[in-house]
């Protein structure tokens, strides 16, 4: 596995690739138990992912979703869009 580390760990996580980040900072508590980022951004992931379980049947509300947590919702349309895809 290449260098772990938070940057690392955040390209998985905008990639989408969630449990590959939740790893990376699994590993670096493993190291360094007291890493204040890594068990926060681990913590946040963790809330995200418990979150996105109601949307996993449908791709094009996960992708709203990820998104809108995200903060890529930079206009009320687009939020407005979201909404009425997820109702």
């Amino acid at each position: 596995m290449p260098l772990e580390t938070i940057t690392l760990a955040s390209i998985y996580e905008e990639q989408g690739f969630f449990e590959e980040a939740l790893q990376i900072y699994t590993n670096i508590l493993k190291k360094t138990p007291d890493h204040a980022e890594a068990l926060k951004q681990m913590k946040r992931l963790e809330k995200i992912q418990k979150n996105l379980a109601p949307f996993k049947h449908d791709a094009l509300l996960e992708r709203h979703y990820l998104n809108f947590i995200k903060g890529d919702y930079l206009s009320v349309e687009n939020l407005e869009k979201w909404l009425v895809e997820w109702n």
